[in-house]
């Protein structure tokens, strides 16, 4: 489970007028390391562990630098679940060796993955394994050709399962909600054969918020009403296998805001233990 906070009021709209730069040369680009492998066949291998080896991304041949976050080094390393290049905080947290998004204290007011920004066309975008021993050339895990269009956002997600690894590119085409309402996207990227789609189950309102989700899609941004005053209102988020209603995974502490966007992304494989890095899980991070 990855943890989203948040209050009324907060920086956001600040942040967001900040980044608003003049984009229509120029393409943004937010990277996810959804890629559940634990075992990758090197010349000089990597230090296996329950949770998938780190990745450095590469665009048009060139590695890309971190963004520089609350007066830290750049960081150009992404853990499993973690977003490239950055997450914007005053108090950034990762959950251990995964890299979760959005844990510990910090709200979701100052917490929002940034994006890399490139020209856009015709793009070679990779995924090279960092090696944690030895000294041979990284390996690139996943490689492909996608093109990319000035003035847009998009989320590449490295995902899928050896031999078939790979990107997958969503564009972020959320608008502003009105007041009173939030935006929600799910993303499905858990290659599990056991189940061919997904719903999410929101306990607070009683029904679905996304159904019948498949492999390698997203949902629109739909609006949904704010639960409670000011949206600080509880909500568990149940990830459920399509028509059924058997909780799979969830997501506690959900506190949607009037006015903002989130992206919940499903991940992991449904035949691994609950105490392992890559089993079966719902996490989300905030769009706006």
């Amino acid at each position: 489970m990855t943890l989203i906070t948040a209050c009324e009021k907060n920086n956001l709209d600040d942040y967001e007028v900040a980044k608003d730069i003049d984009v229509t040369s120029k393409t943004l680009v937010r990277f996810i390391h959804a890629f559940p492998s634990n075992s990758i066949n090197t010349v000089s291998p990597v230090l296996v562990t329950t949770a998938p080896p780190a990745f450095r991304f590469f665009v048009n041949g060139q590695q890309l630098n971190g963004a520089t976050i609350a007066g830290t080094s750049p960081s150009n390393l992404t853990f499993y679940f973690g977003a490239f290049p950055g997450v914007n905080t005053t108090a950034p947290t990762t959950n251990g060796s995964n890299g979760s998004l959005n844990t510990g204290s910090a709200a979701a007011s100052t917490v929002l993955p940034d994006y890399a920004v490139f020209p856009g066309g015709e793009t070679r975008v990779a995924a090279v394994l960092n090696r944690l021993t030895g000294a041979s050339p990284a390996d690139t895990v996943i490689a492909g050709n996608f093109t990319f269009q000035n003035g847009k956002r998009y989320t590449m997600i490295a995902a899928d399962t050896i031999p078939n690894q790979r990107f997958f590119q969503f564009e972020d085409n959320w608008t502003i909600p009105s007041i009173g309402f939030y935006q929600i996207r799910v993303i499905n990227m858990a290659p599990n054969i056991t189940f061919s789609t997904f719903d999410v189950y929101s306990r607070r309102r009683a029904g679905n918020i996304a159904q019948g989700v498949p492999y390698r899609t997203q949902t629109q941004y739909p609006e949904i009403p704010v639960v409670g005053t000011l949206g600080l209102t509880n909500d568990t988020l149940e990830l459920r296998a399509g028509g059924t209603t058997t909780t799979l995974a969830q997501f506690n502490g959900f506190f949607p805001v009037s006015q903002r966007v989130y992206t919940f992304v499903i991940r992991g494989m449904s035949n691994l233990p609950a105490s392992n890095a890559r089993t079966l899980t719902l996490s989300g991070y905030l769009n706006r």
